[in-house]
């Protein structure tokens, strides 16, 4: 929270170099991949948090944008469009704001999928009934749903909504 601009910095190095070199004073040595094959390596996702979702389509897809732009991901390398979206998952956060926000940031989302910004779009913590919100309100099924699976917690009615409408489980426990 609140380090996509450090995260890049280390993302960029990597990208640039295939050096990175950790805390504790691992180095991470990946010089013998060329710069395109590393940035394929990496699956980045973005979470848009409860504040960040918005009612305005324009001002949450300019948030996600920005965040490729502090990631220094935005899609161009050596001079070339890169062919992979910078981000490949963008998810809101969770369900604790109103219908008409997520509606609206999820369509959004969708948007910036279809023209290409960004790779799959999906959801964390959302229940069937916010899940059923999005399909209703005409928008596709989330790529991915991620929640906390375990033994206590174990979802089942979202995992089967997630079932039924083709959508990835990512858990935690």
């Amino acid at each position: 929270y609140q380090s996509t601009a450090q995260v890049g910095n280390v993302l960029r190095r990597y990208i640039q170099t295939g050096q990175v070199e950790t805390r504790n004073g691992l180095t991470i040595d990946d010089t013998a991949a060329t710069k395109q094959q590393r940035q394929a390596e990496i699956f980045v996702t973005h979470k848009v948090s409860n504040s960040e979702q918005s009612l305005s389509t324009q001002q949450l897809q300019r948030n996600v944008l920005q965040q490729t732009k502090l990631l220094g991901l935005d899609g161009i390398k050596n001079g070339k469009q890169s062919t992979k979206p910078p981000l490949d998952l963008v998810m809101l956060h969770s369900p604790l704001t109103d219908r008409n926000r997520r509606i609206s940031s999820y369509g959004a989302l969708c948007d910036l999928q279809d023209r290409g910004k960004i790779g799959a779009v999906g959801v964390c913590h959302f229940g069937v009934t916010p899940l059923q919100e999005l399909v209703e309100a005409g928008l596709p099924p989330p790529s991915v749903i991620q929640l906390e699976l375990s033994p206590f917690h174990q979802h089942l009615e979202i995992a089967e909504w997630a079932q039924t409408h083709n959508c990835v489980l990512s858990c935690s426990a």
